[in-house]
């Protein structure tokens, strides 16, 4: 059986909401890849919300998130 690979950032709160339930989600244990989301916003060509006008929207939404998970 192929352990799954989540992918993170340890400053992205949706890695946090992501990792804190990936366990239960999937129903066994997860190996945690470090990536550098900045570098990949870089190729795409965009950055993060939270350097925009859509911050206070966006972390409204991660609160909401982390409530509804019972985080």
């Amino acid at each position: 059986m192929v352990t799954p690979e989540l992918y993170f950032d340890l400053g992205s709160p949706y890695a946090y909401l992501a990792m804190e339930r990936a366990d239960s989600v999937l129903g066994r244990s997860v190996v945690l890849v470090p990536v550098l989301v900045g570098a990949i916003f870089g190729w795409r060509g965009h950055g993060s919300w939270a350097l925009t006008a859509e911050r206070q929207a966006g972390m409204a939404e991660i609160e909401r998130r982390a409530r509804e998970y019972d985080l």
